[in-house]
């Protein structure tokens, strides 16, 4: 069984922002976290959860996900995804 160590800063590349989002999911409630922070810079998008109020890092994706991932969470939740 994977410890929470196992889990984060891990860099991943996944084929479509589906799985990657999946995946992102799945470890988010995993590791019981409280909020998942997508958060993209130049280069690469950093992924961040706030477990027991800290934040603590993820996994680094591809930029080119970014969008594509943002998308995804706006029709999971309903959002409108023209803004």
């Amino acid at each position: 069984m994977k410890d929470k160590n196992d889990q984060i800063n891990e860099m991943r590349d996944y084929p479509t922002a589906s799985t990657a989002l999946e995946s992102i999911l799945e470890k988010a409630a995993s590791l019981r976290a409280s909020d998942v922070h997508i958060d993209p810079s130049a280069k690469e998008t950093f992924v961040r959860l706030r477990i027991d109020g800290g934040i603590e890092a993820l996994e680094t994706i591809p930029k080119r996900l970014h969008d594509e991932i943002i998308a995804r969470l706006k029709i999971l939740s309903g959002a409108r995804t023209d803004i």
